[in-house]
């Protein structure tokens, strides 16, 4: 799941590694009802946050050399890496129980049911959240697509 965040090995390791530094030293894992809903959480947090961090210095990496083929680009497994990252940013813009409900259900690929138990809800608040979640992220894309359409010019007479 981490990786699936972080669309990184170097950096899923160093989290997970992150990951259970925290819970060894956490009291709150220890009162949780849940415990491994409480781990999920964390883990869902901590990749999100280096998600943010990352996106700061996103102007300063070099691309890196799986988008070159025989001197060519690639474009097309390039454009989809850029549109889920587009989309892994949004998502990080959720509420932290919407984003998290959503990376559960569609990354981890957990049922609703699952879902409700591990973050103490029940099924029908989850799927609603998770709706509300979704269409909210829709907004945000179409709300985007609008502005670089204006922005391009295209339409324009």
């Amino acid at each position: 799941m981490m990786f699936r965040i972080t669309l990184r090995d170097d950096a899923t390791e160093d989290l997970m590694q992150d990951l259970f530094i925290r819970l060894s030293r956490s009291k709150a894992l220890e009162r949780a009802s849940n415990p491994a809903g409480y781990a999920s959480r964390a883990a869902i947090r901590l990749a999100f946050d280096w998600r943010r961090a990352q996106r700061r210095r996103r102007d300063t990496q070099a691309i890196s050399e799986d988008y070159v083929a025989n001197g060519e680009w690639q474009h097309e497994r390039l454009e989809q890496r850029e549109a889920l990252k587009d989309l892994l940013d949004k998502m990080g813009k959720l509420s932290t129980t919407s984003r998290d409900i959503v990376v559960m259900r569609y990354l981890e690929e957990k049922s609703y049911e699952e879902i409700a138990n591990l973050i103490g809800k029940t099924s029908h608040q989850v799927r609603a959240l998770c709706y509300k979640a979704i269409v909210r992220l829709r907004q945000w894309q179409s709300c985007c697509e609008a502005v670089d359409i204006r922005s391009s010019g295209v339409g324009k007479s």
